[in-house]
Formats: C-alpha cells, structure tokens, sequence
C-alpha cells in the first residue's frame, strides 16, 4: 500500500540559496506556499473561467467563480475539442506572464545556482471532476518533454485545492533513476509508469502556493472528487547554458504556432524572447511516444480502454500516415466496429 506523508513546507529557506538547493537535490520538490501574490492569481483565474464558461464547460447558472463543471461537456486530451480551449487558455498573455514571475525566476536561481531559461511552452491543466479515469497518471517529465535532465517544473492551482478536489501528489527520491517503464493510459500524457514508488506525499494547496520538481520525479494527480473544476499551470525552468530540445521552443501540443497564440496581445515582451538568446538546440527523441503508440495499437486491438486516449492522438497528429491508420482500426474496435 503506498505511504502517503505530508508536503514539506520549505519558505523558511527561501534566501538562503545553498540550503534551499541542498533540500530540493534531496527531495527532487519543493513546496512553497504564499510564493506567489494570490490576487494576482486570482486575477488570472477570473480569465481563465471567462473562457470555460464559453466553452459551456462550467455551469453558467451558478456563480462564475464557483467554477461548477458542466459534466456534460466532458472532454480530454487530445480531443479538439480539449486542444481549442487549451489553446484559447495560452493564448492570454496573463498567463505567459506568469512564468516570467520575479519569484519564480529568483526561486529557480537559487535552485540552479545559474542564470535561467524559462522555457515559452506552458501546459495548462483543466481537470473536470469525477472522472477518476482520467487523472493524470504516474509519469516523470522528462520522457515527455526531455531537454536537460537536470531541470525544473513549477506547478501553480489557479483554485484552493482542498482534499476532496485532490491537487499533486510526489514520490520524493525518485529523480535520481532513470526513465521508469510505462504503458499506455488515458489522462495528460497517455502514459503511466508500471511499477509505482510506494512513498508519496501530498497536501492541500491553496492560490499563490507554487510546487516545484525535477523532470526526473515521479507524480501524479489526484483525483478530483468536487463538483469543481481544478485549474493549474506547468512552468519549466533550465540553466541557459544547458542546451535546450527544440520542442521546449514550440506550443504545447504542437497544434498550433506562436503567431496564432500571440494574437491581441498589446505589446510583445514576452513574445519570441529567446531568439536572440544563442541558444544550443538540440532535437527532440521521438522513441518514448512511438513505443507507447505502438502498444496502444496492441492494446485496442484487445479492447484494453486504457488505449483510447493515445489512440485519438495518434489518428489527430501521428506523422506517419501507416500509423494513424491502424490506430484508427485499433479505435474502431474499441468502440465495437
């Protein structure tokens, strides 16, 4: 049975670079409550829920702020529908923005002993509840989005994440393996690790409270038990000197391209900034997803739903057509055809 302990408030630290670097390296995270002026959150939260309530996917009915999700309107990624609010989410210059925040870039300073790359690609997360299903599953950052393997991600709520709305959960130690295995899942990433580390810790998090890791650590989401939408942000932070994979430099998704993201922005301080940054680039290692599509493929053609999900990104975005096909027959039994 997994042993679950409380998060480590680490604030107290904050200032003193050497011991906050020590207890992040030991741990791989670091929580850090208040980090962030909460109306300032708050501020970029009221944005975010103007755009679920066009999307329907937020009772209207109900007070916007209450956030209570129209369970009828239920989708996930990489269904279009999900990807056009997603995008429509990132395209608020708020929320770039906030990645460049002087607490997150000094906390991460500190961290790295470094100067920092922040990188453009941010990851939205809109979790409806009870769809245990789909909570993002067991995984570590770096088969999905690679670059230096000693790099960071904050994660900031854009609610008060109280138990029963369930939050992050992490595996502390774990940033000093290797890639884990993983086999197809439904939830963000389409991929879950096999054998699950049995020591997490997790707490509730509230606005302006930042959780921060290494892209090796394993975590996960809990599952969402309200009647509440659960908002959050993936920022990712490196040392600039490092080189940096070239994805790191493209829309989350790759559905879309900057111009369309950074349209009806009034000025352009956060638009394209590391180009002029000479910046060592290197490719992106396609093997982690073409090795979880292939056993999507196995595992639709035995009806194993834990398939669906890379299974709709595969027929959506593969770029080999071989592949989308026989996704799309693997699909096509699933859904009994």
């Amino acid at each position: 049975m997994d042993r679950l302990e409380s998060l480590i408030d680490s604030t107290d630290l904050l200032g003193n670079a050497a011991a906050l670097r020590e207890k992040a390296y030991e741990d791989g995270y670091l929580f850090l409550p208040n980090l962030l002026p909460r109306e300032e959150i708050q501020s970029i939260r009221a944005e975010l829920l103007e755009i679920l309530a066009k999307a329907g996917w937020i009772d209207i009915s109900a007070p916007r702020e209450a956030a209570i999700a129209n369970l009828g309107s239920f989708c996930a990624e990489p269904d279009p529908k999900f990807v056009e609010v997603f995008y429509s989410q990132l395209q608020l210059r708020s929320i770039n923005a906030l990645a460049h925040h002087p607490a997150l870039v000094g906390l991460f300073e500190q961290v790295l002993d470094a100067e920092v790359f922040i990188h453009p690609r941010l990851i939205m997360r809109n979790m409806f509840p009870k769809k245990t299903a789909f909570t993002t599953p067991a995984h570590q950052d770096h088969p999905l989005v690679q670059g230096p393997r000693d790099h960071w991600a904050a994660w900031i709520p854009f609610c008060d994440c109280t138990e029963e709305m369930g939050g992050y959960t992490l595996a502390p130690g774990t940033h000093g393996s290797d890639w884990y295995e993983t086999e197809p899942a439904l939830g963000i990433g389409q991929m879950e690790i096999v054998d699950l580390p049995d020591r997490w810790v997790h707490g509730p998090t509230r606005m302006g409270d930042v959780i921060i890791h290494h892209t090796m650590l394993v975590h996960r989401g809990v599952p969402n038990r309200s009647d509440v939408m659960r908002l959050s942000i993936d920022c990712r932070y490196q040392r600039r000197r490092d080189p940096v994979v070239d994805r790191a430099l493209m829309p989350s998704l790759q559905m879309t391209d900057w111009e369309h993201l950074y349209q009806g922005w009034d000025d352009d301080a956060f638009k394209y900034y590391w180009k002029n940054l000479g910046l060592e680039i290197e490719p992106f290692d396609l093997t982690p997803f073409d090795d979880r599509d292939t056993k999507a493929i196995t595992m639709g053609r035995a009806k194993d739903e834990r398939a669906r999900s890379a299974l709709v990104g595969v027929i959506h975005r593969h770029r080999d057509a071989a592949m989308r096909e026989k996704a799309r027959e693997a699909l096509a039994v699933l859904d009994g055809g």
